[in-house]
């Protein structure tokens, strides 16, 4: 993996681990634990050191008497947590001083191919985009990325700086017995943009079910050769994005569908 993308894949762990200090769940817990040992044996293979140290923090008392709180448990884990991120942390600071960067730095902060749709390109940098938006000067009030009308919002802006006709009232074509308004249409270039953003209930077989409704309607849709659907997860509820942006992509019924779910992990 090279630099910056090891960078941000730590960075993203790092937050995760903030957010289960405020709001714990055993499943996300166990899955974050998992998915960072097999980032650390990824990026660095040729040692074990890295991943003893993160496999010997504990997150449960050393020590437990019957006259112990019942806070213990809590208190211990957010010590194991705060310990992780340290641990993360020294793990960024060693790749940013001793990594070499492995191809030539870019002059934008998202690498734009030749060939990468601007859609794309938005949809790839949106995380990055959102964090920054929590980094305000003397901690200035900002807009915060919390559900899925603020991820419309964000991404209607980011879209004004290369699209002039974008429409989002425009209603879909009926579909078992309903119809609905559609995200965002670009009507030059015939593309559909649909934003989700997921949550305890909505993620893998919802997300799923919902885009099938999607594609099903916009196959009907005569300003529509493209439909872009676009899945935020920054706190990792879908188990196996790549799976579901494999089943859903590609030609439906002469529809092209692209599916991306960002960040991915």
């Amino acid at each position: 993996m090279n630099k910056q993308p090891a960078i941000t894949k730590l960075n993203e762990k790092i937050d995760t681990a903030r957010k289960l200090t405020k709001s714990y769940q055993d499943d996300k817990f166990e899955a974050w634990q998992h998915t960072t040992k097999v980032l650390i044996k990824n990026l660095f293979p040729s040692s074990d050191s890295h991943l003893r140290r993160f496999e010997s923090i504990s997150y449960s008392p050393m020590v437990i008497t019957t006259s112990s709180p019942s806070s213990i448990w809590a208190e211990a884990r957010n010590d194991g947590l705060s310990q992780a991120i340290n641990t993360l942390a020294a793990f960024v600071d060693e790749i940013v001083e001793f990594w070499e960067d492995s191809e030539p730095q870019s002059s934008t902060a998202i690498p734009i191919q030749a060939s990468q749709d601007p859609v794309e390109m938005l949809i790839d940098g949106f995380h990055k985009f959102a964090r920054q938006l929590r980094r305000r000067h003397n901690n200035r009030a900002t807009i915060k990325i919390d559900d899925e009308y603020d991820v419309q919002d964000a991404l209607h802006a980011l879209l004004k700086l290369f699209y002039k006709d974008i429409r989002n009232e425009e209603w879909t074509p009926s579909y078992a017995g309903g119809s609905a308004r559609m995200d965002f249409l670009l009507k030059d270039e015939k593309i559909v943009i649909e934003v989700k953003k997921t949550r305890d209930t909505l993620k893998d077989k919802k997300i799923g079910e919902e885009l099938l409704i999607d594609i099903a309607r916009y196959k009907a849709h005569h300003d529509c050769n493209h439909l872009i659907c676009f899945i935020y997860d920054p706190e990792e509820l879908i188990t196996n994005p790549t799976g579901l942006e494999s089943d859903l992509s590609g030609m439906k019924d002469g529809l092209k569908v692209s599916v991306f779910i960002r960040p991915s992990h």
